[in-house]
């Protein structure tokens, strides 16, 4: 029995495709985990923590203030990641107020993390090797979303971590990917840059 990394597939997506059931499936149980930990909050709602700063600064840059936390203050980068304030100004300006559609869109990211882990690693054995494969998939799937910490913190809180998180897992997946390294050079400057 070897667990190996086979990264290949996540840059094929139609060539190699997982099906939109299975897509679907992890999607409903992200939907899924993320309304049991919402429901088991002693305060219901959504943002938490740092994500008020990410909706202050959205809605000045929405408004036209540029990226100030007090309109008519100083121009600072009081934030932890621009492309998460560029999303959530976006957000702003599409619904005004955001928390709905910043919580879809961290769902919605969550789901396709948590689909590139399931393309990435695959279970090689002797014999019926798609049975031990679709077993270790579906443990990884229970333990990582029966994770009411890591739902919360990626979802709910509607911050950057599922966005840092899925990035991170596209870094990874570029670096062990048994293909020739200079074809994902782009895509890891890329990430880098949306990382910084």
């Amino acid at each position: 029995l070897m667990i190996d990394t086979c990264a290949a597939g996540w840059q094929k997506p139609i060539q190699r495709s997982m099906g939109s059931r299975r897509i679907l499936t992890v999607l409903m149980f992200v939907i899924l985990a993320t309304w049991a930990a919402w429901v088991r909050i002693p305060f219901p709602g959504t943002g938490i923590d740092d994500a008020n700063i990410f909706f202050v600064y959205a809605r000045n840059i929405s408004a036209g203030e540029g990226f100030v936390f007090n309109p008519g203050g100083e121009r600072v980068e009081g934030f932890t990641s621009l492309l998460w304030v560029l999303i959530c100004a976006g957000a702003v300006a599409l619904a005004g107020e955001p928390e709905r559609l910043l919580l879809l869109v961290n769902v919605l990211v969550v789901s396709f993390t948590v689909v590139l882990c399931l393309r990435s690693f695959v279970l090689a054995a002797e014999g019926d090797t798609a049975r031990f494969s679709t077993g270790w998939k579906i443990a990884f799937l229970v333990l990582l979303l029966s994770d009411r910490s890591y739902i919360t913190w990626n979802t709910i809180a509607l911050m950057e971590t599922a966005l840092w998180g899925g990035l991170l897992i596209i870094a990874a997946l570029a670096i062990v990917d048994e293909d020739d390294i200079r074809n994902r050079r782009p895509i890891l400057a890329a990430v880098v840059a949306l990382l910084v």
